[in-house]
C-alpha cells in the first residue's frame, strides 16, 4: 500500500484526497444546522431527528480501527475505488430516503465507507509526496478537510434554505464522481482487495458500542438527570475488553510512541474545541440574536474561509519554526474567539468571532497533522491514519455533546451558555498544553521514527 513519490501526479493525488476528505467532513456537520427542519419535513420529533447525524458518526468511530488495519492489507487503488463509489451511492439514496428510518439506515452505510475514508486519506497524501513537500501537501489535506467540516452547517443552511435537505446529500455528488477517473489512472495496481475478518468487525461492535454509551449518557444528561452520566461507566468494560482481545494493536503501540499519543490527542481537543464553538454559536445567533437560518449560515462562512487562509499561512513558515509552537498558538487564538463569543450581540461581532476561530483552526491543525505523522513513521500508514481519525472523530462527537450536557444542566439559559463557551475554550488551551507536550518528546524521539506492523 506504498505509493511511490512523483512530484506531479503525487500533487494530483493530493488534491484527490483532499477533495474526499473535504466531502466527507462536510457531510459529518452539514446536517447538523438543518436539523429542526428535517424533522419537520419528516414529521419526527428532536430527539429522534439526532439519529440521521449518529447514524453517521456511530459507524465511523466504530470501524476507523479496524478499517485502517484492513487498509494496511490490500490495494489502495481497488480499495479507493470501492469507498469512493460507495460513498457516493449512499450520498445519492440518502437525498431520496422518505422516511427517518430509512434515511438513518442510508447513513449508517454512508459511515461505513466515511470510517475507510477518513482512515487512508491524510495518509495516502502523505505517502505521494517526496519529503520536501509534505508539509505543504498535508497543509492542502487538513485545510480543505477542516474546512469541508466548519462549512458543513453554513452551507448547509444555505442550501437547505434555497433548494431543500436532500440537496445537502446531492451536492457534493459531482466532486465524488469525478475522483474515481483520477483514482484509477493514479494509484498503482499493487494488493488485490478482499473482505475485511470476522474479528475486525468484532472489533467495530465494541468500539461502536463503548462510543454509544458515551454519547447516550452525554445526551440524556442534557435532557435530564445528572445520573445519566453513569451510563457511560459501561463502555469501560468494553474498551476493556478490546485491549485485552488486541494486546499488539497498532493504536495500542502508536499511542505509546514517543509524541505521538499527546499530538493525536491535541487533533481530537481541536476538533473537540471548533465543533463545540461552531455549534453554539449557531445558537447565539437564533436565540439572542433572533438571526435566520440564511443569516446564520451566512456569518458562520467566515469559519472554514479563515481555516484555509490560515493553514496555508501555517505551511509557508520558515522550515525552522517548530510546528508544536505554531499549532500551541492556534489553540490559544480559538480560545480567544469562544471567550469573544461570550459578548457577540449582533452579525459583524458573530463574523468576528467565527474569523477568530477559523484563524486559530488554520494555525493549529496543519502543524500537528504532519508532526503527528512524522512521530508515528509509515510502516503501518493506513493505521496511523485510522488512530487520528478516530480521535478526531471522537472530539468532533463528544466535543459537542458534552458542552449541550453543561448547557442543558443548567436549564438552557443564557448563564449556561456562557459556561458552555467557556469549557469550549478549555477544550483549546489543554488542546496547547498537549502539543507543546508533544513538541519536547519528538525532540527528545529518535530522528527516525517506527510505527507497528499491522
Amino acid at each position: 500500500m506504498r505509493l511511490e513519490p512523483t512530484s506531479r501526479n503525487g500533487w494530483i493525488v493530493v488534491v484527490a484526497a483532499a477533495a474526499t476528505s473535504a466531502v466527507g467532513t462536510f457531510d459529518l456537520t452539514g446536517v447538523n444546522v438543518v436539523l429542526p427542519h428535517m424533522a419537520s419535513e419528516l414529521r419526527v420529533d428532536a430527539a429522534l431527528i439526532q439519529w440521521v447525524s449518529l447514524g453517521y458518526l456511530l459507524p465511523i468511530a466504530a470501524l476507523a480501527l479496524p478499517a485502517g488495519r484492513w487498509l494496511d492489507t490490500v490495494g489502495r487503488r481497488p480499495a479507493m475505488l470501492l469507498l469512493v463509489a460507495g460513498f457516493a451511492t449512499s450520498s445519492a439514496l440518502a437525498g431520496l430516503a422518505p422516511d427517518l428510518p430509512l434515511l438513518v439506515a442510508i447513513r449508517a452505510v454512508q459511515g461505513v465507507f466515511g470510517a475507510g475514508l477518513f482512515a487512508v486519506t491524510p495518509i495516502m497524501a502523505y505517502q505521494a509526496l517526496r519529503p520536501a513537500e509534505r508539509l505543504r501537501g498535508i497543509g492542502v489535506v487538513s485545510a480543505t478537510a477542516a474546512a469541508g467540516g466548519v462549512a458543513g452547517p453554513a452551507i448547509g443552511a444555505l442550501v437547505t434554505q434555497a433548494l431543500g435537505w436532500p440537496w445537502i446529500f446531492w451536492l457534493t455528488l459531482p466532486l465524488l464522481v469525478a475522483q474515481l477517473p483520477v483514482l484509477a489512472r493514479m494509484l498503482p495496481r499493487d494488493l488485490p482487495l478482499r473482505p475485511p475478518k470476522a474479528t475486525l468487525l468484532l472489533e467495530g461492535l465494541m468500539i461502536g458500542g463503548a462510543t454509544t454509551l458515551v454519547l447516550l449518557a452525554l445526551t440524556l444528561t442534557a435532557g435530564g438527570s445528572p445520573s445519566w452520566l453513569l451510563l457511560a461507566l459501561g463502555a469501560l468494560p468494553l474498551a476493556g475488553l478490546w485491549r485485552r482481545l488486541h494486546p499488539d494493536a497498532p493504536m495500542l503501540i502508536l499511542l505509546r510512541h514517543p509524541g505521538f499519543g499527546v499530538a493525536a490527542g491535541s487533533l481530537a481537543l481541536l476538533a473537540a474545541c471548533v465543533l463545540s464553538a461552531q455549534y453554539l454559536l449557531a445558537f447565539v445567533a437564533a436565540r439572542s440574536m433572533h438571526l435566520s437560518t440564511g443569516a446564520t449560515g451566512a456569518a458562520l462562512l467566515a469559519l472554514p474561509a479563515a481555516t484555509v487562509v490560515a493553514a496555508v499561512t501555517a505551511a509557508r513558515l520558515p522550515v525552522g519554526v517548530p510546528p508544536a509552537r505554531v499549532s500551541a498558538l492556534g489553540f490559544v487564538v480559538i480560545a480567544a474567539g469562544a471567550s469573544a463569543a461570550l459578548s457577540v450581540t449582533h452579525f459583524v461581532g458573530l463574523v468576528l468571532a467565527a474569523l477568530t476561530i477559523g484563524i486559530g483552526q488554520g494555525l493549529a491543525n496543519m502543524p500537528a497533522t504532519h508532526f503527528a505523522m512524522d512521530l508515528a513513521g509509515d510502516a503501518a500508514p493506513a493505521s496511523t491514519g485510522a488512530t487520528m481519525s478516530l480521535l478526531r472523530n471522537l472530539g468532533t462527537t463528544i466535543g459537542p455533546a458534552c458542552v449541550s450536557a453543561v448547557w442543558g444542566a443548567l436549564g438552557f439559559t443564557a448563564t449556561g451558555m456562557s459556561f458552555a463557551l467557556l469549557i469550549a475554550g478549555a477544550f483549546a488551551l489543554a488542546g496547547a498544553a498537549l502539543i507543546l507536550l508533544a513538541g519536547r518528546a519528538g525532540a527528545r524521539a529518535p530522528a527516525t521514527a517506527s510505527a507497528p506492523a499491522a
